[in-house]
């Protein structure tokens, strides 16, 4: 068997020289049928159906390829790395090509829940996380803030069916927004009714962008706990008035001054 694989692995490499893919595909799978371990066939697969055109497919070859290091416990090596970084850049790749597609996927299936005098402001491409019932997944995805709520639509055949593929978020119900930057991507978190839902982006701008507009919904449609808070906020202010006013040593215009820096001092603790 382990001649039969060199063969054939040597075999596709000439036809991979040759730029005749189709029939490289071919024999690298045989490879895996072979030896359902084979990383380096695995990683190969997901390339040449990259060059191919096939993102959705290329991806999933390289996952497979990585998750074969969990399941086998195999030691991470110098090829984990290269197949984790195949994955990020074609995961890269894919984000930057559907994000006019997506966007206008977005309009075209959230024109069914849209109120009549509903508009897109502000939206971003990204990736989200989605459970499966053995795993997690992640998916393309889009994140809009709309003129009356926040929509996070997912891509792609694993997103189809899955019944987290549209989430709409009420201005209302969003109880916090958060934009969290890492190294390469940034994230955008949003809380509504205690569970948290994130994007994931590397055009942090977009993603701000889109945290911007959904701030001020919030400000102006705050969510019952946010109503609470600026209740009490406003009790507060109401006795620093009163004591102010009563200790009679500040004009008018100091008092003024005072209030509008606990007002500003206030604003900023506010957690958005």
């Amino acid at each position: 068997m382990d001649s039969e694989i060199e063969s054939l692995l040597e075999s596709c490499q000439r036809l991979v020289q040759e730029q005749r893919y189709a029939e490289a595909i071919r024999g690298y799978l045989r490879v895996v049928e072979l030896d359902p371990v084979h990383i380096r066939a695995y990683n190969n697969l997901g390339i040449l159906h990259f060059q191919l055109g096939d993102a959705a497919r290329a991806e999933e070859f390289f996952q497979k390829a990585l998750e074969l290091y969990f399941i086998h416990g195999i030691h991470y090596d110098e090829r984990y790395a290269l197949i984790k970084e195949n994955l990020r850049k074609l995961r890269s790749m894919r984000q930057e090509r559907s994000g006019s597609e997506a966007r206008a996927a977005l309009l075209r299936e959230a024109s069914a829940v849209l109120l009549p005098a509903e508009r897109i402001v502000e939206c971003a491409a990204g990736v989200v996380t989605l459970p499966l019932e053995d795993r997690t997944v992640e998916s393309s995805a889009i994140v809009a803030a709309t003129t009356h709520q926040v929509i996070v639509l997912a891509h792609g055949p694993l997103a189809a069916a899955h019944p987290r593929r549209l989430q709409r978020l009420a201005y209302g119900d969003i109880e916090r927004v958060r934009v969290l930057s890492g190294i390469q991507r940034g994230t955008l978190a949003l809380t509504a009714d205690g569970v948290e839902h994130r994007v994931t982006s590397s055009q942090r701008s977009d993603l701000q962008a889109v945290a911007t507009i959904i701030q001020e919904h919030i400000r102006r449609h705050p969510a019952p706990l946010q109503r609470e808070q600026l209740q009490a906020q406003g009790e507060i202010a109401a006795r620093m008035l009163k004591a102010l006013q009563e200790m009679d040593i500040f004009t008018p215009e100091e008092i003024q001054e005072k209030m509008e820096r606990f007002r500003l001092e206030d604003e900023n603790r506010l957690d958005f």
